[in-house]
């Protein structure tokens, strides 16, 4: 199974082995957002911004170039 990121249910993101790739690409595209754990107000938690998701898809998929993601970074060795 392969895993990609959507942003409002588009794919933005090539498909790739592992949930954990895909979260080098929401990183790269600033598309993760912090917040604090909730025992410690000094901690925070990255997790994906509003909008976006990690879902399965086929492993030949292929980003929406319609979307306004056009430059996508594509991280070293993930290609």
């Amino acid at each position: 199974m392969s895993f990609a990121l959507f942003a409002g249910g588009r794919q933005i993101s090539p498909a790739v082995d592992t949930e954990s790739d895909v979260w080098v690409y929401a990183e790269r595209l600033d598309a993760l957002t912090e917040v604090p754990i909730q025992e410690d107000d000094a901690q925070v938690e990255r997790v994906l911004a509003p909008g976006f998701s990690i879902r399965p898809c086929a492993a030949d998929a292929v980003p929406d170039r319609s979307t306004s993601m056009e430059d996508l970074i594509v991280p070293k060795g993930l290609t």
